[in-house]
């Protein structure tokens, strides 16, 4: 090839170089100048509970005044979105983030419910915080439920402990149906067999009191039968008081 022609294709290939850098942040826009195609909300523990809807996050943030959808990228304040969204009264978190394709995807996690308090005068879940959330006119959730004259510095403190004392065991969890609190924060407890009522006085040494229901129901109704008794008492130290009917 001439040196003539090589200089002339040389030079048209840096022209066509140069145009390409030129018009390429047209055809190319800077992921921080691209648009929010979309944003897509994701429950994570949607199979679980169903607090919290897509549909309610979305109008959320429309409401919020800044969504996310048709704005460029790097005006978007994930953080933000983070925050507006854990406002929801049943969100534990939020996680925003933006995808590859210019999407913006905010994942949600719902707050765990312990049990329920249908006390005299308020009814509330007690979450695995020890925190109180509200009941959900949506969704409920099959917890515990507890009764009575409830106040709420009880029901985050020792009434929490024993609850979760009892879910962790799988005898005394599938024994007892209902927890009923009286006044003095004395315990009663509903057992789904039987008709009577165990009475445990205040949660003072509950594991030594429980431990000593769950031996009384492995011997004696297997002997006498489930509805022998109308009462059985466990406030006394090393004994279990029982009213026949």
């Amino acid at each position: 090839m001439r040196p003539a022609v090589k200089r002339i294709l040389l030079i048209t290939l840096c022209s066509a170089v140069a145009l390409l850098i030129a018009v390429a942040p047209a055809l190319f826009p800077k992921k921080e100048e691209a648009e929010c195609g979309a944003v897509n909300v994701i429950i994570s523990d949607a199979d679980e509970y169903q607090f919290v809807t897509k549909e309610e996050v979305e109008e959320m943030l429309k409401n919020f005044g800044d969504y996310p959808v048709g704005r460029r990228l790097d005006e978007i304040s994930m953080t933000a979105i983070e925050r507006e969204v854990e406002t929801h009264p049943m969100v534990r978190r939020a996680v925003c983030y933006r995808t590859k394709s210019g999407d913006v995807n905010v994942e949600v996690t719902q707050r765990i419910p312990i049990f329920r308090v249908l006390s005299t005068s308020a009814s509330y879940y007690v979450d695995d915080r020890r925190e109180t959330m509200p009941v959900s006119v949506k969704s409920s959730a099959y917890v515990p439920v507890v009764s009575g004259n409830v106040n709420e510095e009880f029901a985050v403190g020792e009434l929490y402990d024993f609850v979760v004392y009892l879910q962790s065991d799988a005898f005394l969890s599938s024994l007892i149906e209902q927890i009923y609190v009286e006044r003095g924060d004395r315990v009663e407890l509903v057992p789904r067999v039987g008709n009577c009522v165990i009475s445990m006085g205040t949660l003072e040494r509950y594991p030594a009191k429980m431990e000593k229901l769950k031996v009384f129901y492995k011997k004696v109704p297997q002997r006498m039968g489930w509805d022998k008794y109308s009462r059985i008492d466990l406030e006394y130290v090393d004994q279990v008081v029982c009213t026949r009917r």
